[in-house]
């Protein structure tokens, strides 16, 4: 460790799948953030699952990782020094640029201007204290962390009490009234299903149930989306 805490400015390989991880964290949570805010405070119709809050993060880590890993490669390959502030460098344009890109009122080279300008101040400030950026990361990786993980598993369990309560407040089944069971498939093409003359046996199943029921053949939904068309049923 060298003067005013400063310590080495090289990245591990620990050192670098922990930034892309931390900046998985960041893209995801203020993706999530950005989209529940639409939707509750502006009340947009925005398509995203349930699980949004803990899969966004999941799904940029998917994506960071492996490009840390490349990097790390390439720093190995070159035989040159991988510096902790490169690392923070590129992760920073990557998840900055991220969040800036559905918005199409901005085009995507002044959002480009913007990644990287952002990207550039962080990138100092991790060349000037290395062990200040190393920590910091650490601890907004854990708390970011805990959070989708809170967030996440605290929002499956409201839901699964939350279904529970309703199954148990049902009425309880009458002899002599229809007993149906409606099976959704969503977004499901009819030129892909084998009932309706698909080759590959896709829906055996449906099939087996079509020869002692009734099939129609013209059956038209009242919109090209799911949320109406659910409603209307």
């Amino acid at each position: 460790m060298t003067e005013n805490g400063k310590e080495r400015a090289s990245a591990s390989v620990g050192d670098a799948f922990l930034i892309a991880i931390c900046f998985a964290l960041v893209t995801g949570v203020s993706e999530a953030v950005t989209k529940t805010f639409r939707i509750f405070v502006l009340h947009r119709i925005i398509g995203v699952n349930q699980d949004f809050p803990w899969m966004a993060p999941l799904a940029y880590a998917l994506f960071y990782l492996p490009i840390a890993l490349i990097l790390v490669v390439a720093f190995r390959i070159a035989r040159r020094d991988a510096k902790l502030s490169i690392f923070v460098g590129i992760f920073t344009f990557l998840a900055v640029f991220a969040l800036l890109l559905p918005y199409t009122e901005l085009a995507t080279i002044a959002e480009g201007f913007v990644a990287a300008g952002i990207a550039v101040q962080l990138y100092r400030l991790a060349k000037a204290n290395p062990a200040r950026a190393r920590a910091r990361i650490r601890t907004l990786t854990i708390a970011l962390g805990a959070l989708v993980v809170a967030v996440g598993g605290g929002a499956t369990a409201w839901r699964a009490i939350v279904a529970r309560n309703e199954l148990g407040n049902l009425p309880a089944f009458t002899k002599g009234k229809p007993n149906v069971l409606l099976i959704i498939f969503d977004t499901v093409r009819r030129a892909n299903v084998s009932l309706y003359g698909y080759p590959r046996p896709t829906t055996p199943e449906i099939e087996r149930w079509a020869r002692t029921g009734v099939v129609f053949d013209q059956a038209i939904a009242p919109a090209p989306w799911t949320l109406p068309t659910h409603a209307s049923v």
